[in-house]
């Protein structure tokens, strides 16, 4: 009698499980979330630039991040780990250069981009994603936040779509679009870890979101 209600009891479930509803696969859960990530790619990535800043080179030129003045308000230890610092281009070669990224805000040539990727800049060169190179102008500056404004001499660029920092939360899923290394429009995958960071040290106004995207040499202003 036992082993007739188990039997029983398992061709129940049996029955339940092919008459249900079908749900989503996971196979079809990560196509959708592929899909996704690469929508937000397709739409960000015409936003973002590349910015080349030159500036000539001092007498005994060194890497410009390990000059940092007292009165810089960005620690030795960020420009360490960021690396965008501006470099020797080749040896006796009087210029230095550093690499960075930046964001277009406006459709009329505004960029956004950190500080520390145009401080000491004598000139900027903004390559866009479509291959043109186009000389910059910074516009302003805070060092305090390290941000600054660049702009450009064209109309109609793809701005990005500013979204709202207070709506995210621990977990969230997020992308990162930038130049690490010089490779152009290199886009990275993770999660928002934390919000609200500070007492880090690397500027004086801090309120930052930590995500464990992969964040390289060359990201900064991305």
């Amino acid at each position: 009698a036992l082993v007739t209600s188990l039997a029983t009891g398992a061709g129940f479930l049996l029955h339940e499980s092919t008459t249900a509803s079908p749900t989503p696969s996971v196979k079809d859960s990560a196509r959708e979330l592929s899909r996704a990530f690469r929508d937000v790619a397709r739409q960000i990535s015409p936003s973002v630039v590349g910015i080349l800043a030159t500036r000539d080179a001092e007498p005994a030129p060194t890497r410009f991040h390990g000059q940092r003045s007292p009165q810089d308000p960005l620690g030795e230890r960020f420009f360490h780990f960021f690396g965008d610092g501006f470099q020797p281009r080749q040896p006796g070669v009087p210029e230095l250069r550093g690499q960075g990224t930046g964001v277009i805000i406006d459709a009329n040539g505004l960029i956004a981009t950190n500080n520390h990727v145009v401080a000491g800049a004598a000139r900027l060169e903004v390559t866009l994603q479509d291959g043109r190179k186009l000389a910059g102008e910074v516009v302003g500056t805070d060092p305090e936040t390290d941000l600054a404004l660049v702009r450009v001499q064209e109309k109609n660029l793809p701005a990005a779509k500013i979204g709202d920092s207070t709506t995210m939360e621990p977990g969230d899923r997020v992308i990162a679009v930038g130049n690490p290394f010089g490779l152009d429009h290199t886009v990275t995958v993770g999660v928002v870890s934390a919000l609200g960071r500070s007492n880090i040290g690397v500027a004086n106004y801090e309120d930052f979101i930590q995500t464990d995207a992969a964040i390289n040499p060359g990201n900064s202003g991305g």
